[in-house]
């Protein structure tokens, strides 16, 4: 039942929340609080699996959930002691820090236990169906608000413009989602093909660019580049000198894409041409990686946990969401244990997965690729999918162990 029920959260959190967010925010739904559902029914579930083991009293605690339980006790300890500090929101709402912080830390924590225990979601026909699901929303929504002069999703149609930064909830479920369903499917070859060229065009007109990159890189450790070059050098050879032929004759057209999106899409164009000196999301991001870098110079064992809340960091205004968008936040807002915690955890996925292909013979570095391009550079601590990872690799773990351990009883 319960692992019933966490595949059907991750269902939610995956899908659901997502598209249902984007559709209320263009206007197609009436506004309704998702992301309490996420959180209600997140802690609903974390209580029943604590209970459903103190009650059956056969608890199997493994040393990566006494960490996470360690960290997470750390972290919620600092936002307490910190509960009567305020800010602003980014839709200009007055809150504490124990209000703006809390979400995002108790997803994160219901996610490792609910994706640990709900694993094999990507390992059935739910999880194909349910990326289909989202296909579907995205394409309502690209059919209702692409715009063809800049190829992209018109996100200055939406009805509130402060939540513009939906289309990264919307490209990090659907590249986590996806990269789980390449990791841990059963699907044919050519049904994989048919879902990346479907992400990448979706990742593209969501102008999500970090979610672009990470995907990338992930699939380059799907398909085993290094395999596939030891192996089959001359597919390789064949295929980079059709590539050069194609360059060669298709030269124009190049330019004129490449000319297309300079105009109309700088964000994406940005990315090839590493122009990023008069992008405002970049050059706000440096500015708020140096504040970042700045305190942990000033205060390298404690921190400044919500140092951003009186303070007009990158020209944006004074908020809370004024943090830095890379693994460092947890150190400039945690201190230097918070910082070990995440470090930790990202170390002991890594062994995890690394055991997990040794005995099972499932391989979900792709995945982590995917989840520390994001964390390690680009995303703060509202970025939940690397608990989630966590979770998911020991979820994988543990039932390889039993499995294994089954067979050999036998």
């Amino acid at each position: 039942m319960l692992a019933t029920l966490s595949k059907l959260y991750i269902l939610l959190i995956l899908v659901i929340s997502p598209i249902l967010t984007l559709f209320s925010l263009f206007g197609l739904l009436t506004f309704y609080p998702i992301s309490f559902v996420v959180i209600g029914f997140g802690l609903f579930l974390l209580l029943c699996i604590m209970f459903t083991a103190l009650y059956r009293g056969n608890i199997r605690v493994s040393l990566d959930d006494y960490l996470i339980l360690a960290s997470f006790v750390w972290f919620f300890v600092i936002i307490i002691l910190h509960s009567n500090l305020y800010s602003y929101t980014e839709d200009g709402r007055y809150i504490s820090a124990l209000r703006y912080y809390s979400p995002f830390f108790i997803i994160s924590l219901c996610c490792y236990f609910i994706f640990k225990k709900g694993y094999d979601f990507f390992r059935t026909r739910v999880g194909l169906y349910s990326l289909i699901l989202m296909y579907s929303g995205l394409a309502v929504i690209t059919i209702l608000f692409f715009d063809s002069q800049s190829f992209k999703i018109d996100f200055s149609k939406l009805i509130d413009p402060s939540f513009v930064g939906v289309y990264q909830i919307v490209s990090d479920s659907l590249a986590f989602t996806v990269i789980c369903m390449l990791s841990l499917s059963r699907t044919s070859k050519t049904l994989k093909i048919v879902i990346i060229l479907s992400t990448l065009f979706f990742l593209l007109i969501l102008n999500a660019r970090s979610g672009l990159i990470g995907f990338l890189l992930a699939l380059c450790f799907i398909f085993n580049v290094k395999k596939v070059v030891s192996e089959k050098p001359i597919f390789i050879i064949v295929g980079l000198l059709i590539a050069l032929i194609s360059l060669v004759i298709l030269i124009p057209d190049i330019e004129f894409i490449s000319s297309f999106f300079e105009n109309y899409n700088s964000r994406i164009y940005n990315i090839f041409s590493g122009n990023f000196s008069d992008d405002a999301s970049f050059l706000g991001r440096m500015k708020l990686l140096l504040h970042s870098l700045s305190i942990i110079g000033e205060h390298p064992f404690l921190g400044s946990f919500g140092s951003q809340a009186e303070t007009d960091i990158d020209g944006f205004g004074v908020r809370w969401g004024a943090y830095t968008h890379n693994i460092f936040v947890y150190w400039d807002q945690f201190g230097i244990i918070g910082f070990a915690f995440i470090v930790f955890v990202i170390l002991t996925s890594w062994y995890n997965n690394k055991k997990l292909k040794r005995t099972a013979g499932i391989d979900l570095f792709a995945l982590i690729v995917l989840v520390l391009s994001q964390q390690l550079f680009l995303k703060s601590f509202t970025y939940f999918y690397l608990f989630a990872m966590a979770g998911l690799i020991e979820g994988a773990k543990y039932v390889s162990k039993h499995n294994y351990n089954h067979q050999k009883l036998k």
